[in-house]
């Protein structure tokens, strides 16, 4: 049997700079091999907020307290969620004590973390420090700073920990490889140095550890202007696949005529079909159906009543099914959807078309959705309900439809609310009267 356990190296350096004293905390936590397996790798990088006080308790603290709290959560509950929740947790003491505590007035720090499980890391990211990834001497940036646009304000942070009594999280997924690096940077790095000069050190495949050491090493030489401080990670192999991961993001489902149940995971970017045994009982693995280029969402998914399948995507792409390939019969727009994206497919009961459920996505959690019919090329006909709820219930991702006796048709919506930890979930239903 093969250890398919995950491998990293990780390297680490700080300079405090010109600055007094050192606000910038960071560590990794490796763990033991029953960690990696259900909680993975975590990383950490904080930066205390010049100004306050207490800016490298805040930042201390936080790294320390989420790793603890990150560490103590059910991990069949998910990283993001587990994230989530056990920084939330401390953003409020901490705001808390900013409030009462004169040794703590204001104290904030911003925060990013890395999380490696499996074959995927996952960032939770508010402020303006940064992750990065590093492939095949390509350097992306995985988080956005969450400071002020306007000329001169650019320091200025809109969200970060402690700053108010909630604290919303950025949220990324991307999949690993080996000899991948990742990168945290406070903004002592990245506000001095050009992103190709932060690839050219990452090229240099020297240790992690030696490669961090360059970074604010080139910081030192180019001029200094704030702490710094980097962690740079190295994938040596990756694990197993995280199954907990895939199969806790199913986003569709449909059952076709012969008995095989087809889901759409956003996360594995692929449809599955699961078939019978002799015994007519699912298949306890699933075999790999289509896959797609990209995550599109994966969000609608309904059987066509005759052996195929319909598909939207989050990003606005419609595609018809069967098992042997896909049609695109709508393209994706080439600039990301605003406002309302499609989050699921039923097939309308009254005209033999389908019905789209929408959420609307600018607002972090925002409580509108919509019904609209679409023939079966993905084409809008009609628009049928839109709905602002009162209660903060923010993802809406099921629907499903019966015919009434007297010809008019029964609409159910589901929300199951994954981004709070309330954990609210809220079934509506209501008749559409007539097909127009």
């Amino acid at each position: 049997m093969t250890d398919a356990r995950l491998e990293i190296a990780a390297g680490f350096a700080t300079l405090q700079g010109p600055k007094a004293d050192n606000q910038d905390f960071g560590g990794v936590h490796i763990g033991t091999a029953a960690e990696q397996r259900e909680h993975g790798v975590v990383a950490v990088i904080a930066d205390g907020v010049s100004g306050s006080k207490a800016g490298r308790m805040a930042a201390e603290l936080t790294t320390r307290s989420f790793i603890d709290g990150y560490l103590d959560q059910n991990p069949l509950n998910g990283i993001a969620a587990n994230g989530i929740k056990a920084l939330r947790g401390f953003n409020r003491w901490l705001h808390s004590r900013g409030r009462i505590d004169p040794a703590m007035e204001g104290a904030a720090t911003t925060f990013t973390a890395l999380i490696l499980r499996g074959r995927e890391a996952t960032a939770l990211h508010v402020g303006d420090s940064r992750a990065w990834h590093f492939r095949d001497g390509v350097l992306t940036r995985l988080t956005e700073d969450h400071t002020r646009a306007q000329q001169g304000l650019s320091h200025v942070l809109y969200r970060a920990v402690g700053i108010e009594a909630d604290v919303k999280l950025d949220v990324r997924q991307m999949r690993l490889e080996p000899h991948d690096r990742l990168l945290l940077t406070t903004d002592g790095v990245h506000g001095v140095l050009a992103d190709a000069v932060i690839a050219s050190l990452l090229g240099r495949r020297s240790s992690p550890d030696a490669d961090a050491k360059a970074i604010l090493a080139e910081v030192e030489a180019a001029g200094a202007r704030d702490n710094a401080t980097a962690i740079v990670i190295d994938v040596v192999r990756t694990g197993a696949p995280d199954w907990e991961a895939i199969t806790a993001e199913a986003e569709g489902l449909a059952i076709l005529p012969d008995g095989q149940v087809l889901v759409a995971f956003e996360r594995d970017h692929r449809i599955w079909s699961y078939g019978r045994d002799a015994a007519d009982r699912p298949s306890p693995r699933p075999r790999p159906g289509h896959a797609f280029a990209n995550n599109e969402g994966m969000e609608g998914m309904v059987g066509d009543g005759a052996g195929g399948w319909y598909v939207a995507g989050e990003g606005g792409g419609f595609w018809h099914c069967d098992l042997t390939a896909c049609e695109a019969r709508a393209a994706p727009p080439e600039t990301p959807l605003a406002g309302y994206r499609p989050t699921g497919l039923a097939l309308d009961a009254q005209t033999g078309g389908l019905l789209m459920l929408e959420r609307y996505y600018e607002a972090p959690i925002d409580t509108r959705i919509r019904v609209r019919r679409i023939d079966r090329n993905g084409q809008v006909t009609a628009e049928l309900v839109a709905l602002r709820l009162p209660a903060t219930v923010d993802n809406f991702e099921g629907i499903a439809t019966t015919l009434n006796a007297d010809g008019s048709q029964r609409v159910y919506i589901l929300s199951d609310d994954n981004f709070s930890d309330r954990q609210r979930t809220l079934l509506l239903a209501f008749d559409l009267t007539a097909a127009r």
